[in-house]
C-alpha cells in the first residue's frame, strides 16, 4: 500500500506528506496515512462525506 493514493496538501505542517487512498469498494470511505520506512501510520478512515479539512486540522 505505500504510495498508493495521492498527497493530500495541508497547511498544517504537522501534516505535511500526508496520503489519500480511497478504498477499493468503498470509495466514499478514505484512508489518510503517513509512509514510513518499513510500514504504514494511519492516521484517519474518514467518510468523504464529512468537513475532511476541519477534521485534519484537529490532528
Amino acid at each position: 500500500m505505500p504510495g498508493m493514493g495521492s498527497l493530500y496538501p495541508l497547511d498544517n505542517l504537522r501534516l505535511q506528506g500526508l496520503r489519500k487512498w480511497t478504498i477499493k469498494g468503498f470509495k466514499k470511505y478514505l484512508i489518510f496515512y503517513f509512509e514510513r520506512d518499513e510500514s504504514i501510520e494511519v492516521v484517519r478512515i474518514l467518510y468523504a462525506g464529512q468537513d475532511i479539512e476541519r477534521i485534519l486540522k484537529q490532528e
